[in-house]
């Protein structure tokens, strides 16, 4: 048996051991509360710390303000949009009407009281900071009520919106100045697809903006400009810039616009390529008015064309009145080449004032009628002097063509009245080409000795004959006659240069350029 001392030592014991073990349990349920506390802890502060990033990046503050008592709370990001300092306590409600707008104070008291009375309020309004910076606010409210239905705390946010505001306005402005402008302004996308059009476009092309939202853009292209704005884009893509190409447009009823156009890319926020804007002016009445202008100029050059024409058809009428005071042979044949100098002047300008240019001169058709009346002036018949001409269409300025042609009054004149003496049979070449082509035609010409390499030249003429050559002894860059000199000078003059032969006759080439007027 058990004795009755050892029974309760064993009672003892066993209360004791319950005892630590329930020790053990508790503070092992301590500790592990405790850690939970302290992750929950941690989870707050990180949660906190979030919520204050957070509301710094969206520049949104939240705040209370208990209504009996008249305290407020006011989160971190409150304080930095008010410039606060954050160890201050939040601001009375006097103070915190100190920084409203002297222009919104009323609304902003009016809303306060309003909510008291149970409403909830979102309005806008303006502060002035310490530093007299001016911001806009966006306030949002909640009011709390007690069991008996008073209200005893209001509680919000509030966030900065002034840049939204000041971005706002911009695109505001920005759309004013795109409805007001008396340009076309559209946006169309990657693929051509029109998004926007403003008044003017709807003025300018006839199209409403309902009727062009979302249809391509080559509706306003003329049949013969089918694919040109596709063209366009693609350079826009590719980073080109098109500013005021002057082209053809078609309107919703059918009729031609001349437009200038200048395309811009459209980039978002990331610098990606999204749209592509288009500013179209008409410029049809200026065109119209240019080529008013232009045919009026054409007019009045054309009528000075023919003054200076009739000029000198006198002055040559009075070379020949002249010419009949004098019987020596020298003197008249003096005369008559003076005529004919003047006579190729006045062809140039006849020739001008007839044609279809008045700037440049269709130089082939010249050397037929110059050859022609040179003919008729030395009356020789072509029973014995075979003219023969190979001229290649080429149109010249008047600063090159005057010259020219009295250079070739004087070669010409020249082989007339001495390569043929005593009634000879011959023939008198004229060859007239850009130098390309005649380059191609005659492979083995050969070089000219003593003149520019061709390839300096745009031009080649060559003047020659079959008759008797020139004399050894006349010195052509020295010559003493008028003629010869005229030929030297005026070369010089339209920046040519010649060389000569006389074997078998006589061969001017004359290389030379189309001064530009």
């Amino acid at each position: 048996m058990i004795k009755e001392g050892e029974k309760w030592n064993r009672i003892e014991n066993s209360g004791r051991k319950r005892a630590e073990e329930a020790e053990t349990n508790l503070e092992h349920l301590v500790k592990e509360r405790t850690e939970e506390l302290e992750v929950a802890y941690k989870s707050l502060k990180e949660r906190e710390k979030s919520l204050s990033d957070a509301q710094k990046m969206a520049h949104i503050g939240n705040w209370e303000w208990e209504i009996a008592t008249n305290k407020s709370f006011w989160s971190d990001e409150l304080y930095r949009i008010f410039r606060r300092n954050p160890q201050e306590t939040g601001p009375l409600l006097s103070e915190f009407l100190s920084y409203i707008h002297p222009d919104d104070l009323d609304y902003v008291v009016g809303t306060i009281n309003k909510a008291i009375n149970g409403e909830p309020y979102r309005i806008d309004y303006r502060i002035i900071l310490p530093n007299g910076g001016e911001r806009t606010l966006h306030m949002k409210s909640e009011i709390i009520f007690d069991e008996k239905n008073s209200p005893i705390r209001i509680k919000g946010i509030v966030q900065d919106i002034s840049e939204r505001i000041k971005s706002e306005e911009k695109i505001n402005e920005l759309a004013d100045i795109v409805e007001s402008s008396s340009e076309a302004i559209y946006t169309t996308s990657l693929v051509g697809i029109i998004k926007n059009w403003n008044k003017a476009a709807e003025k300018i092309y006839g199209y409403s903006a309902e009727e062009t939202l979302g249809r391509n853009v080559s509706i306003l292209e003329p049949s013969n400009k089918k694919g040109e704005i596709e063209k366009l884009s693609e350079l826009i893509k590719q980073g080109e810039k098109i500013q005021q190409f002057e082209t053809l447009r078609l309107k919703k009823d059918g009729s031609i616009l001349n437009v200038s156009i200048t395309l811009s890319p459209v980039f978002d926020s990331s610098g990606k390529l999204i749209a592509i804007s288009g500013i179209v002016r008409d410029i049809t009445n200026r065109i119209k008015a240019e080529e008013a202008l232009a045919k009026a100029e054409e007019a009045r050059i054309k009528e000075i064309h023919h003054r200076i024409k009739n000029n000198l058809q006198v002055i040559s009428s009075l070379l020949s009145l002249q010419a009949e005071k004098f019987k020596d042979a020298e003197v008249l044949e003096a005369f008559k080449e003076s005529q004919n100098r003047v006579g190729s002047m006045a062809l140039i300008h006849e020739e001008l004032h007839n044609g279809e240019n008045v700037e440049t001169l269709n130089f082939a058709d010249y050397l037929l009628k110059l050859t022609t009346d040179l003919l008729n002036s030395y009356r020789v018949g072509r029973n014995n002097i075979n003219l023969k001409l190979d001229l290649e269409q080429v149109y010249l300025n008047i600063d090159t063509a005057i010259p020219l042609g009295i250079i070739l009054n004087e070669l010409i004149s020249n082989s007339l009245k001495h390569a043929f003496p005593g009634g000879r049979k011959g023939e008198i070449q004229i060859n007239l080409r850009r130098i390309e082509t005649f380059a191609t035609k005659n492979k083995n010409s050969g070089s000219n000795e003593g003149c520019i390499e061709k390839n300096n030249f745009d031009f080649i003429l060559k003047v020659s004959d079959n008759g008797i050559g020139i004399p050894e002894e006349i010195d052509i860059q020295n010559a003493e006659t008028l003629g010869l000199q005229l030929v030297n000078i005026l070369i010089e003059q339209i920046d040519g240069c010649y060389n000569v032969k006389s074997d078998n006759g006589t061969e001017f080439t004359i290389l030379f350029n189309n001064i530009e007027a």
